[in-house]
């Protein structure tokens, strides 16, 4: 199928060719300096004498910097008779050797680090280089450079190297790769231990909130990982959902020169292309990363595809070692139709999901879906003494939708006598145009007192965040029935009143928006001005959240203990700038405590409280068809695990219990009148364990492992609904991936990846019905060859037929069949 797509006011390829035309303009610019410089050739081992890869080295007086090869060899530029030289790495200690370029040696200089907990960066200025499926720490979850093991509550990371392993495109399909984590829908709407975190919920990049639209998900091909902290984290970022909150850390500048260029193509006609390019500008004071993508997709679903572009340049400066800015923008444009999913016959708690193709969509040739996303945020770092540092952080957020769908209306068809009808599925259009702008400051002094026996790290803070809805976003809905006299619409059918409505020559009454036949499929280009629409104007809103937090890290040998505590105040203005603005204010104090037990250097023991806020969002207020008000959701979760680190600390396996209670959660109403009336539970409740294992077993053996137990029940609600399990929140899922790479000898390069993964059966939001069970396989093959990357993925390898989530009877989610991607990647 040809698509129509909006003009493009400007040319992407004249980017792509710029960005490449200026970094060898900067290369060329800087070449002739180094003919003039001595050079320094060294190799970094550790302790056994094996090389130590993307180790820094760096000139200390000129901040030039470079890193170690994957022999541990580095050369390094010297600038004056006498440098200093400084290698760093994490998990190593610092080495700092003067020398002298007028006695250096013909042969390489072996530099030997010794394995420690060193200081990380006190925030993410410089990209990460290890490569491997193990992150070692995360900013995320105390908001300072913390190792993963010492961070009292569990973090599930997936880093960019498993992500490319997995050729994995869209955010969400790392979920599969976590344990605990699974789909609500196709959408930008998860699961996390049983509690949804869907429409409104946060989800951050770098740790700051920014204002991501429902329906579109955010691609991979600029982020370093993408983070789960598990459990209620208001105590930090305000109000979070209790399950988990999810943050994306974007690439960042390496101090090296390296361009690489990757290139996808597979099943539903997809095609990808991405560049990626780093390196040093104005003698390493200055570093730029950019990474640029595209994607075209078709789909096994019927009338599906996604254009999407992407740019996203990267900068740091750092003029001296006490201070740093980190600058970003990312630009990102979509094209794209809703799929709200695989519709069966009827409403019926027997009705068999496999009777209709997983491939059938509802919708119109002529729908679209076009999203542009603008994020520009800096972060600056200045340390004021070895034991104060000040960090300032802001990002500015800007979607931009348009729409236009036919969609199902989540009932069937009916005829006269008010039956249903099983092969009708009742439709409304949408017409939509909305923006949404929210902005970030974060604040907070790092103070470090590490002279007594008790070692602190304190962080004090503010935060402010706001989101806005501007004066003009507004939605035409059309859907019901017409009436009589074919000049109105009646939102429902009653046959006590039938005189009142359009009748057909059957005498059933006429739908404002035709019914969709899935017995006998068609796609027909759908005349909008057939229809009689009802305005719905999205007031302008906007919605404030000031917030002061305080922060302990102690240390005291073996012991470590977490403390923190956030007062948070909302408010929430509707009809925002208007005469009839109204204002609502809600606060709260929300506390964190975890505790940290180190019994031997490979194994630590934690435990952990915490509490969640969430109060009622703006987009509730503002739309009266969700009724309401309603109570702001509280919840508090305690947990308590173990953390381990096994062949030199290679490998990460980590262990959880835990037990989360929310109350007056926002559920729909599945009201078949009012699509979009929300109603409040009681109480919902989760209790289960993780494991998860993570890294290199062997060298060359990387592996991804967890597994997932969670029974998440309705404890408070409508009588029919308590004690079962929650929406899409299996009680078992599992996951397993491993990869294993020929390191040596004649086949050095050649690779193989294989894997499964398990879901149990899970309910949809209507509990009758019932999503089976599954299990899919996939498997993969790599060849590296001079710095060129060739692989294969063949996902769902025996074709299972399953689906990923649901909401009712005319909204199911299937899986993708049997798939295949070829990619060709080059680094430079």
């Amino acid at each position: 199928m040809k698509h129509q797509y909006r003009k493009q006011t400007f040319s992407y390829q004249y980017i792509f060719a710029g960005l490449l035309i200026i970094s060898q303009l900067f290369t060329s610019f800087f070449a002739s300096a180094q003919t003039a410089r001595r050079f320094l050739y060294g190799k970094v081992t550790d302790q056994k004498g094996q090389p130590l890869f993307r180790i820094n080295v760096q000139l200390e007086e000129r901040t030039v910097l470079t890193s170690t090869d994957e022999k541990g060899e580095f050369t390094l530029a010297l600038s004056s008779e006498n440098s200093t030289v400084l290698l760093t790495g994490i998990g190593f200690k610092s080495v700092r050797e003067n020398i002298k370029s007028g006695n250096l040696p013909e042969n390489r200089i072996i530099y030997t680090l010794i394995q420690t907990d060193q200081a990380l960066q006190q925030v993410e200025i410089i990209g990460q280089k290890k490569s491997s499926y193990k992150s070692d720490y995360t900013f995320g979850a105390t908001k300072t450079a913390t190792y993963l093991k010492d961070i009292p509550q569990s973090v599930s990371i997936v880093t960019k190297e498993l992500i490319a392993d997995r050729q994995i495109e869209r955010a969400w399909d790392v979920t599969k790769l976590m344990s605990g984590v699974n789909r609500y829908s196709n959408y930008n709407d998860i699961v996390i231990r049983g509690f949804r975190s869907g429409e409104n919920q946060p989800r951050l990049i770098n740790g700051l909130r920014a204002a991501f639209g429902y329906f579109d998900q955010p691609i991979t091909a600029n982020l370093e990982r993408i983070e789960v902290i598990k459990g209620p984290a208001s105590a930090l970022f305000g109000n979070a959902v209790p399950g988990g909150t999810i943050n994306f850390v974007t690439k960042k500048p390496l101090p090296e020169k390296r361009y690489g260029f990757s290139f996808s193509s597979g099943s539903f006609n997809t095609i990808r292309a991405s560049g990626d390019f780093t390196g040093p500008l104005l003698d390493s004071t200055i570093l730029y990363r950019v990474n640029a993508a595209y994607s075209n997709a078709g789909s096994f679903r019927d009338l599906q595809f996604n254009e999407n572009y992407m740019i996203a340049p990267s900068f740091s400066f750092i003029p001296s070692k006490k201070t740093s800015l980190n600058v970003d923008l990312v630009y990102n444009a979509s094209n794209s139709r809703i799929d709200r999913g695989q519709p069966i016959f009827g409403a019926t708690s027997n009705t068999a999901i496999y009777a209709t193709p997983i491939s059938l969509a509802l919708g119109a040739p002529n729908d679209f879906y076009k999203v542009k996303n603008l994020q520009l945020s800096a972060n600056l770092t200045h340390q004021f003494t070895d034991y104060l540092s000040l960090n300032a952080s802001y990002m500015k957020f800007i979607w931009d939708e348009a729409l236009l769908e036919h969609r199902t209306s989540n009932t069937y068809a009916v005829d006269g006598s008010n039956k249903e009808i099983s092969n009708l599925v009742a439709m409304q259009v949408f017409d939509r145009l909305q923006k949404l702008y929210s902005d970030n400051i974060n604040l907070f002094l790092n103070w470090k007192l590490q002279k007594t026996a008790v070692k602190q790290t304190i962080l004090v803070g503010y935060d402010n965040i706001s989101q806005t809805r501007p004066v003009g976003s507004t939605q035409n809905v059309a859907r019901g029935y017409r009436n009589a006299a074919n000049n109105g619409i009646i939102a429902t059918y009653n046959p006590a009143n039938k005189s009142a409505y359009l009748l057909d020559k059957n005498g059933n009454p006429v739908p404002n928006v035709a019914f969709f036949d899935i017995q006998n499929v068609q796609y027909p280009i759908r005349n909008t001005s057939n229809y009689i629409f009802a305005a719905t104007i999205y007031n302008p809103s906007k919605y404030f959240i000031n917030a002061g937090y305080l922060q302990d890290q102690l240390t005291y040998k073996n012991l470590q203990v977490l403390i923190g505590l956030r007062q948070e105040f909302y408010t929430d203005k509707t009809n925002y700038k208007q005469s009839t603005e109204t204002k609502v204010t809600q606060h709260a104090f929300i506390p964190r405590v975890g505790l940290i037990y180190a019994i031997n250097p490979q194994i630590n023991l934690y435990g952990t409280y915490t509490e969640g806020y969430q109060p009622q969002s703006p987009s509730t207020f503002n739309n009266p068809n969700n009724g309401g008000p309603f109570n702001p959701s509280k919840s508090n979760m305690v947990e308590s695990g173990a953390k381990a680190s096994f062949f030199s600390n290679q490998l990460a396996v980590n262990f959880s219990v835990y037990h989360i209670l929310q109350k007056n959660v926002l559920v729909s109403a599945n009201d078949p009148v009012n699509a979009d009336l929300l109603r409040q539970r009681g109480k919902e409740q989760s209790n289960g364990f993780e494991l998860e294992a993570v890294g290199n077993i062997l060298p060359g053996l990387s592996i991804n492992a967890n597994y997932a137990y969670n029974n998440a029940i309705v404890k408070e609600g409508l009588p029919a609904e308590v004690g079962l399990q929650k929406a899409n929140a299996p009680k078992h899922s599992a996951n397993f991936w491993t990869k294993y790479s020929i390191v040596q000898g004649t086949f050095a390069g050649l690779g193989f990846g294989g894997g499964i993964n398990y879901s149990a059966k899970r309910n949809t939001e209507i509990f009758t019905l019932q999503l089976p069970a599954y299990t899919t396989a996939d498997v993969a093959g790599y060849y590296t060859f001079n710095k060129v990357r060739l692989s294969i993925n063949l996902n769902n390898v025996f074709n299972q037929r399953y689906w990923i989530a649901g909401y009712n009877y005319t909204r199911l989610f299937p899986g993708e069949p049997r798939n295949v991607m070829l990619n060709i990647s080059k680094l430079f």
